[in-house]
């Protein structure tokens, strides 16, 4: 007898909303979980998916701007101590895992500090973080694809381990302002349109927040590609004025477009960044990286909607379909958080156990018997 080797289809987007109508509730009722039943269908291959486990990634660095300049209402120790805050369990993201099963991964890229922390996973690549932006690049090449290599390291040891999602998060003082410095050189808007108040920061110390963007702007102007549509030069732009955490987490997000099978929950504004260089470095696999990135909400930084807005032109632009980058934006949780660490997408991880939940155990109006005439 002959053996039937042909693969199966994969599922669409389209057949995934169809499986969604046969379900006992009216169409487009369930709103944002029928959504991202529709995002889990497509990533993991299957009508019945699932988020049985789920990981998040935190990654932690210092950067030089944060030593050389006042961007933050914090001192740059603050890093260092935060990070023995997270590996004693004490921080908003171990009660936020804690409280909704998610396994917390924390990763130190480059900490200033010589201490061990048990479950903390010591890379040091830099010893006291990224160099200072304002007076050479923030690392060399090596650290730049050693950072990348680290982040698509973390992604693999999820998809052996069963991980079906993956929550971003990160920790470092200063890196609002290097998320801004990002976003300006993505736009060319000026820093007071890029930058936020952080920690915050507020007046003469805001000022110089913005000063400082607009010095390392200014310092690395010919670097940046003059046409936002440009499908090149943007890897230099990020190894130059980025930090670890963001270089990391872009890797995280491309290693997910390349492989699939897991979806990526973006948390605020950083991790944000980290998403819209992921478009820029990588266009060709835009369509990939839009499908298996979900967002979990609109950080309250000021410039997060403009950051937003950023990432939706750069995916457009590098060819992923109107209609599939409506969805991807759509829905975003508006909490007025700004704290990072990845407690946005802690918070949405549990919403999509929901919603893998109605995709594959929701009865069919025929399995349940329920009539789908309607009256007159």
């Amino acid at each position: 007898m002959a053996t039937n080797n042909t693969a199966p289809a994969p599922v669409t987007r389209a057949a995934a909303t169809e499986h969604l109508l046969y379900k006992t509730k009216p169409p487009g009722s369930l709103g944002a979980l029928e959504n991202w039943a529709e995002q889990l269908m497509v990533v993991q291959n299957t009508l019945r998916p699932k988020v049985d486990k789920a990981r998040m990634l935190l990654f932690a660095a210092d950067n030089g701007l944060a030593a050389g300049a006042e961007v933050s209402q914090y001192p740059r120790a603050v890093t260092r101590e935060m990070l023995k805050n997270i590996a004693s369990g004490g921080a908003a993201i171990n009660c936020l895992c804690r409280a909704h099963g998610i396994e917390l991964k924390v990763l130190d890229l480059g900490v200033d500090t010589d201490q061990q922390h048990q479950d903390v996973e010591h890379f040091r690549l830099l010893a006291h973080g990224s160099a200072n932006p304002l007076e050479a690049p923030a690392m060399d090449g090596v650290t730049f694809s050693y950072a990348q290599s680290l982040g698509r390291k973390a992604f693999q040891a999820a998809r052996n381990d069963g991980v079906q999602v993956l929550g971003l998060g990160e920790l470092g003082i200063g890196n609002t302002a290097i998320a801004s410095t990002l976003l300006g050189a993505a736009t060319r808007r000026p820093a007071t349109d890029v930058t936020g108040a952080g920690t915050g920061v507020t007046g003469p110390r805001y000022e110089a927040k913005c000063q400082a963007v607009t010095a390392v702007l200014a310092k690395w102007d010919t670097l940046i590609p003059t046409d936002s549509t440009a499908r090149a030069g943007w890897s230099d732009v990020l190894r130059t004025i980025g930090d670890l955490e963001i270089v990391a987490m872009a890797a995280v997000i491309h290693e997910a477009a390349v492989y699939g099978g897991i979806v990526v929950v973006i948390d605020g504004f950083i991790t944000m960044a980290a998403l819209l260089y992921a478009l820029l470095v990588w266009p060709d696999d835009v369509p990939a990286i839009v499908q298996v990135t979900l967002f979990s909400h609109l950080s309250a930084e000021a410039p997060a909607a403009l950051m937003l807005e950023t990432i939706v032109v750069a995916a457009l632009e590098r060819g992923a379909e109107k209609e599939v980058v409506a969805k991807w934006q759509e829905p975003i949780g508006r909490w007025g958080l700004r704290l990072g660490e990845g407690s946005g997408a802690a918070l949405v991880i549990p919403l999509l156990r929901s919603a893998a939940a109605i995709a594959a155990d929701m009865a069919t109006f025929q399995g349940a018997g329920v009539s789908t005439e309607k009256t007159e």
